[in-house]
């Protein structure tokens, strides 16, 4: 069983860790995403500023502002993070990811000038779309129109997964060429590698369903595709590990 055992821990872990590299590799925007402007109220006092900014906070989801009264004037707001919409269901949009707000308004001339900051406290690994919806929260902070949110696909995570498991199985099959332990023990590693493979399978048929739920949230058909090809191929290596057939044939004199 030390093989089987070894093969799936080594194969599952390995995985995991490819995940996070790839994560962390892509190009983007990562770490605790941030957007700050200043702009101009013409003919508005700083009470009135304060009013309209709350108000607007209170429509995007910002609970209990703080306003404290000093100079500048200055407003304190924290978005929580929201697992579910207005209907109850599960959500997957940035619309629910945590955001603090901070907003200084001070008297300039016959108006004000307004500082404001946000800042997204979830830690970005891939920018999927954050960063384009904090602009749009500044957006409708200053302006107050009625643009309605941009919604930008997650890429499915059990779908990146599933490529990464499948991929990293494959790899392990190919190590029945050379190594000879495993060419002793074919039969505990084809099970090995045929488990790996079938689990990898269900981690993208589960991003696909995710993605069939929430298509507008979610993205990764392509994704979906390459897992359960890998995953194939690595079943039918693990048919040719078990039978020891092509590349997987003991070498002549093996016992």
């Amino acid at each position: 069983m030390g093989v089987l055992i070894t093969t799936l821990l080594a194969t599952f872990l390995t995985s995991e860790i490819i995940s996070w590299l790839v994560l962390i590799l892509i190009p983007g925007r990562k770490g605790f995403l941030k957007s700050s402007r200043t702009v101009s109220w013409p003919q508005t006092n700083p009470q009135q500023a304060a009013e309209v900014i709350l108000r607007r906070l209170s429509q995007e989801h910002f609970g209990n502002p703080q306003q404290l009264q000093s100079a500048p004037l200055h407003i304190l707001a924290k978005r929580p993070s929201r697992q579910r919409d207005a209907s109850g269901r599960t959500t997957f949009t940035h619309a629910g990811k945590p955001v603090d707000a901070d907003v200084q308004i001070l008297p300039r001339g016959s108006g004000v000038e307004l500082t404001l900051q946000l800042k997204m406290t979830d830690f970005v690994l891939l920018d999927s779309g954050e960063g384009e919806h904090l602009e749009q929260v500044m957006h409708r902070l200053i302006e107050g129109t009625d643009r309605p949110p941009v919604i930008v696909a997650n890429p499915s995570v059990p779908a990146l997964n599933g490529v990464c498991w499948a991929m990293t199985t494959l790899a392990a099959a190919s190590l029945g060429t050379v190594l000879p332990v495993l060419q002793r023990d074919h039969v505990e590693f084809a099970v090995a590698i045929a488990m790996s493979a079938a689990s990898a399978c269900v981690m993208a048929i589960w991003g696909l369903l995710t993605i069939i739920r929430r298509p507008k949230e979610i993205s990764g058909t392509w994704l979906v595709a390459l897992a359960l090809l890998a995953a194939a191929v690595a079943l039918v290596a693990a048919a040719a590990i078990l039978f020891q057939r092509g590349p997987f044939a003991p070498p002549p004199g093996l016992t």
